[in-house]
C-alpha cells in the first residue's frame, strides 16, 4: 500500500494521498510534510518558499533528486519599430500587388510566441473619387535574414483588409491594430512581416509610417488577395526603400 501505484486495498491515508495525488498547500507545508518524496509526485503551492513557487505546479523529477516546475509563464511581447518617416507609395510596380517585407528574429526572452495583433499606421490616402485602395498584411516564416529560400509558410494574418474608406484623406495618422490567428513560433524563428496593396485608377497615393533606414529592402510579387495562400513560393526581389514599420504584438510563453 505504500508503493507508487494505487491498489484495491489502499486506504484514504494522508501519507498515501500526498504521494499518489496532487498535494495542495503552502510551500512551507509541502516542504514540512513531504519528507520522503517519490518520482512523479505533484505539488501545487499556494505560497512561495525556498523550494516551491506560488501558483505553479511542481513535479518530482525522474531521478528523485529535485522538484521541477512545468508551468508556462506568459507575458505580452511587442516590437518597437522606429517609425519616424512616412513612405509615400504611388501607383506602379513594385508597390501594388507585391508583398513588401520587414524582418524580425524572435528573441530568447520566451520559448514560444503566439502573435495576437499586427499594427500598421497609415498617414494619408488620396483618392480622386473614382479609384479604390485596399491593404492586407501578415507574417511569413522565412529561412534567413535576408531570405535565401523562396518557399515561406504563412504564420499570421491580420483580420480583414483596410480600404480607402477606412482612412480619412487628411494630414493625420490613423492606426489599425488588427487581431491575428497565429501558429506557434519559437525563439530564434525569423519572421517576414509584409503588407500588400491594390489600387485602381485614381487610387494614386498611399502613405505608411516607416523606419528611417533607406536601403535595400525585399519584396515578392503576389496578386493582391484578402485570402492569401497558406504558403507563398515566389522569387525575392529588392528595391531601395525604407522599412514598413509594422508593429508585432505577441504572447510569450516560458517554461520556468
Amino acid at each position: 500500500m505504500s508503493g507508487l501505484e494505487w491498489s484495491s486495498n489502499d486506504l484514504w491515508d494522508p501519507a498515501r494521498l500526498n504521494k499518489k495525488t496532487r498535494f495542495v498547500g503552502t510551500g512551507e507545508q509541502a516542504t514540512t510534510f513531504i519528507t520522503d518524496p517519490v518520482v512523479g509526485q505533484c505539488v501545487f503551492s499556494t505560497e512561495t518558499d525556498a523550494t516551491f513557487q506560488i501558483d505553479k505546479t511542481h513535479f518530482r523529477n525522474s531521478a528523485d533528486s529535485a522538484w521541477v516546475s512545468n508551468k508556462l509563464t506568459n507575458a505580452e511581447y511587442t516590437t518597437s519599430p522606429d517609425d519616424t518617416n512616412v513612405i509615400n507609395y504611388t501607383t506602379g510596380s513594385p508597390d501594388s500587388n507585391n508583398r513588401k517585407y520587414q524582418f524580425l528574429t524572435l528573441p530568447s526572452t520566451y520559448d514560444i510566441y503566439l502573435i495576437t495583433h499586427l499594427e500598421v499606421v497609415f498617414y494619408e490616402v488620396f483618392i480622386d473619387g473614382t479609384g479604390t485602395f485596399s491593404a492586407m498584411w501578415g507574417v511569413d516564416l522565412v529561412d534567413a535574414n535576408p531570405p535565401t529560400k523562396t518557399y515561406a509558410p504563412l504564420v499570421a494574418l491580420a483580420q480583414g483588409p483596410v480600404t480607402h474608406t477606412d482612412i480619412t484623406p487628411t494630414d493625420q495618422y490613423i492606426t489599425f491594430k488588427r487581431k491575428c490567428m497565429s501558429k506557434p513560433l519559437k525563439a530564434g524563428d525569423i519572421l517576414g512581416i509584409w503588407i500588400n496593396t491594390t489600387r485602381t485608377a485614381g487610387g494614386d497615393s498611399w502613405k505608411i509610417k516607416a523606419a528611417n533606414d533607406l536601403g535595400t529592402k525585399y519584396y515578392r510579387t503576389e496578386t493582391y488577395t484578402t485570402t492569401p495562400p497558406t504558403a507563398l513560393d515566389a522569387t525575392w526581389s529588392t528595391e531601395s526603400q525604407r522599412t514598413n514599420a509594422i508593429k508585432v504584438y505577441a504572447q510569450g510563453y516560458k517554461s520556468s
